[in-house]
């Protein structure tokens, strides 16, 4: 369905006059224009700011609520907009859009009723009525939601996205003609949908117009050429015309914009096998159990290849694979006897097929409704094409999509440790105040410290420089502690590990209260354990797939526990020393992720948050680690609250685990 995208279309009536300050009026304009250009993150900085400056302003918390839901974001958005109509209650927008995102949380009668508000407020709306049809058709109501979208009509002939939204109720309830016609309708009001003639593409490969439906597929492709899934759906139609090459074609194009694609490998592995190409479909068979370990017919398809290439004992495996997964998989057990019949293992084919008849009968004598009935049922076919799956519009066949960079593809890790780092190579805006750094620069000549999580690819024979230049240069003392503070840092940049250390310990013993040597020192002690262990190739990021690190030995584990106590005992000195150098809770809790503390880790950036409240980093750590921990209610907050902040990765995750 067409869910509606927030733009500024809507709420262009809302009047700047109504701010006092110029400089408020001129942020909140320069943040809708961000919001109008689908800058969603800057547009949620300038709005930021006004929000800080005036929080008793409710369109702020609207247009940022707007640019959250944009992003994603539906939980922070309903907080805003929950905001938005705390101040002002009369403002029917508000309502409108808390609705969609409420739908979006489906949380479906909070929906309608807020779709109700709105309309009692504005009864001429006709986009309310769109959102709540299409609330309506998520709830199965079809009729209602046709109702709603003929009002909307009835207010507004010339909005595509209402006879898009009745055209998909029509195809629901089978009235293909109907539903052509609306789509058609939507065409001649905006040439440019693509999403129209992909609908019709759809409904007409329905009526079995497979020309007419590779046509509007050809034409939404030229319009959104990075649409996977606009090639997927024509993949299926040329599969249904036996026009395999060129199904094969298409699906290649998605895996190309989509390499992650999990669905697409299984469909092709499918049109592969059809054709005899029975080595690429194991392959691509392969890739769906890497990219989605419990897709069953994976491995039962990937059997049945493997049968007809008469290699028995890998067949055999992978019914092994399958059942394993569904321990009722009747056909699995049926096929495996099969397979073992042929190597001779005749006492193994009895009992599997023993097995297989037995959870045949029980089935049928208890006549249960199972979610797994087709696996019971023996005479169904398993390769056939999957015509749609949620593998579609993650990304987009795009790294970013209109300024959404939630579908940016990354790698989801914790945010690293902060370090005290001097200021010639970092970008602007990456270091952080803190004024006991402003109290060390004051009256030092070497350098300008910064603190910083930034990693910086620093350059040796630069590197070298300096710490020649602190040797000759008579004006510097070398025996200071702030000097050995700095050429800590710069063997550490150089990954000269023991010497770095050496230097803390020297600043240590001149002051023993030296802050920043034994916050630094810990870092430098942690950097060099990763290093070793990435050499013994482990694995110690925590991501938010749980791959935590994979240790097989209890030497193993004593060992690694054993490497953070040195590191754990710096960052707990400099606690000691200030409690309220809050960067040394946010390194310490990192530590503790690795060394799979997560409740200690969650504490810790917790106590970094209360002293920081916006630190965003530490949102988005904790969040990770709660989401991990499956706390996802929580975690998912954090990462709302991160994203706010200007963590743009946390969008992603937001994506992937929140919604």
């Amino acid at each position: 369905m067409q869910r509606l995208k927030f733009t500024i279309i809507f709420f262009l009536f809302i009047p700047l006059l109504c701010f006092s300050q110029l400089d408020i009026a001129h942020y909140i304009g320069v943040g809708r224009y961000e919001l109008f250009h689908e800058n969603y993150t800057e547009a949620i900085r300038r709005f930021n700011a006004v929000i800080k400056i005036k929080p008793d302003l409710f369109a702020p918390y609207f247009f940022r609520g707007i640019a959250k839901y944009n992003l994603g974001d539906f939980v922070g958005a309903d907080y805003d907009f929950n905001k938005s109509i705390k101040i002002n209650p009369y403002f029917p927008d508000a309502y409108h859009f808390r609705g969609v995102t409420q739908d979006r949380l489906h949380n479906y009668d909070l929906s309608i009723q807020d779709y109700e508000k709105a309309l009692n407020l504005d009864p001429t709306n006709p986009n309310v009525y769109i959102s709540r049809g299409i609330t309506k058709m998520v709830l199965k109501k079809y009729k209602d939601a046709i109702s709603d979208f003929d009002n909307s009509i009835k207010l507004k002939a010339t909005i595509p996205g209402a006879y898009i939204n009745r055209g998909i109720v029509k195809h629901y309830l089978k009235d293909y003609k109907a539903a052509i016609v609306d789509y058609t309708e939507a065409i001649s009001l905006n040439n440019f949908s693509s999403e129209a003639y992909s609908r019709r593409a759809f409904t007409k490969s329905e009526l079995k117009d497979y020309e007419g439906a590779i046509c509007d597929y050809d034409y939404a492709i030229k319009l959104d050429a990075h649409n996977s899934l606009f090639f997927f759906s024509r993949a299926i139609v040329y599969y249904k015309m036996k026009n395999y090459n060129k199904a094969l074609d298409d699906y290649n194009k998605v895996i190309e914009l989509d390499p992650d694609n999990a669905i697409t490998f299984y469909n092709r592995a499918i049109v592969e096998t059809e054709i005899g190409d029975y080595n690429k479909a194991i392959d691509d068979y392969d890739k769906v159990g890497e990219l989605k370990p419990q897709n069953i017919l994976s491995y039962y398809n990937k059997a049945g290849v493997k049968l007809e290439l008469k290699d028995y004992k890998g067949a055999i495996r992978d019914y092994s694979a399958a059942i394993k997964i569904f321990p009722d998989f009747a056909a699995a057990y049926l096929n495996r006897a099969s397979a073992k019949n042929m190597i001779n293992d005749f006492q193994g084919a009895v009992e599997d097929h023993n097995i297989a008849m037995k959870k045949i009968n029980d089935y049928k004598k208890n006549q249960k409704d199972s979610l797994f009935e087709s696996y019971i049922d023996t005479s169904s076919k398993y390769s056939k094409i999957v015509e749609f799956d949620d593998d579609f519009n993650r990304f987009g066949g795009k790294d970013v999509v209109d300024g959404k960079i939630q579908n940016k593809k990354v790698v989801i890790d914790l945010e690293p440790i902060f370090s005290i780092m001097y200021n010639d190579t970092l970008k602007e805006n990456s270091n952080y105040y803190n004024y006991q750094i402003q109290e060390l620069n004051k009256n030092e000549d070497l350098t300008t410290f910064i603190i910083s999580n930034q990693n910086k690819d620093a350059d040796v024979s630069s590197v070298h420089s300096k710490l020649d230049s602190i040797k000759t240069d008579k004006r510097i003392s070398t025996i200071n502690e702030i000097s050995y503070l700095y050429q800590g840092i710069l063997n550490g940049d150089i990954q000269n590990f023991n010497l770095s250390i050496t230097m803390y310990d020297k600043a240590i013993n001149i002051s023993r209260n030296f802050l920043f040597a034994y916050f630094n020192r810990a870092n430098i002690r942690s950097k060099m354990i990763d290093y070793i262990n990435t050499i013994d190739d482990y694995n110690k990021i925590i991501t938010i797939d749980g791959n935590v690190t994979t240790l097989n030995t209890k030497e193993k584990i004593e060992k690694k526990i054993y490497d953070y106590k040195d590191v754990l005992t710096d960052y707990n000195k400099v606690i000691d020393l200030d409690p309220t150098f809050y960067y040394a809770y946010f390194n310490r809790a990192n530590i503790r992720c690795k060394s799979k503390d997560f409740v200690g880790a969650v504490d810790d950036y917790t106590k970094a948050i209360e002293f920081e409240n916006d630190f965003k980093e530490a949102y988005f750590n904790r969040g990770l680690t709660l989401i991990y921990l499956k706390d996802t209610k929580k975690g998912c907050a954090d990462m709302s609250k991160a994203g706010e902040l200007g963590v743009e990765n946390a969008y992603n995750v937001i994506k992937r685990y929140c919604n």
